[in-house]
Formats: C-alpha cells, sequence, structure tokens
C-alpha cells in the first residue's frame, strides 16, 4: 500500500504532508515551509501572494472551506487596488489555480471551491 503523507525537514524543522504537499497540521505552517513549497511549485514569492495567501488562511480559519476564487480576487482588489481584484490576475499568481494556492497557504485538504 502506498504511503499517503511524506516527512520534510525545512531548516531543522519537520513537517508532514500528503504526496500532493498540502500541510497536515495547519498551525505548522511558517515562513520556511512557505518558502520550501513556493520553490517546489516555481513560484516567486512577492507581496500579492502574501496577501492572498494570509486571506485563504483566514477565511478557512473562519469557515473550514476553501475561498473561492471571486472572494479572492475582491480581496485583493480592495487591498492591493481594482486592477490586481481579477480572477485572471489571481491565476497569474497561481497558475494552478486554487488548488495550488490552498497548498501553499497550508490548509487542509478539503472539497474545493470553484
Amino acid at each position: 500500500m502506498k504511503d499517503l503523507s511524506k516527512n520534510v525537514e525545512v531548516n531543522g524543522k519537520q513537517y508532514v504532508l500528503t504526496n500532493d504537499n498540502h500541510l497536515l497540521d495547519m498551525d505548522a505552517w511558517d515562513t520556511d515551509i512557505l518558502k520550501w513549497l513556493a520553490e517546489k511549485a516555481d513560484i516567486t514569492l512577492k507581496e500579492e501572494h502574501l496577501t492572498a495567501l494570509e486571506y485563504i488562511r483566514a477565511t478557512y480559519k473562519n469557515r473550514e472551506r476553501h475561498p473561492v476564487v471571486r472572494l479572492v480576487a475582491n480581496h485583493l482588489a480592495n487591498e492591493l487596488g481594482p486592477e490586481k481584484g481579477t480572477p485572471k490576475y489571481f491565476y497569474t499568481l497561481f497558475p494552478k489555480g486554487v488548488s495550488q494556492a490552498s497548498v501553499l497557504a497550508g490548509i487542509p485538504v478539503k472539497e474545493l471551491c470553484f
């Protein structure tokens, strides 16, 4: 039977991830694992990524559901201006969409809302 999780060490800290790189413990998320996950996803983190990821984490903590792209885009518009508040812009940040953003945000695997 194939193992469904793996242990990863980053800067001397241990993290348990699914094979798709979702953190099993949302509270283990920190800057070190974020940078590691972004590198694996070939994403160079910018302020816009961090703004989106913080919103995704906060929304998940409040609702226990992944936010839809439209909500994240609206938040980006409010925080960074209307030109960065579109679903199209969201996909420039996270080309693989909500699933990729969820991995980087360190939130658990659940049903995704699109």
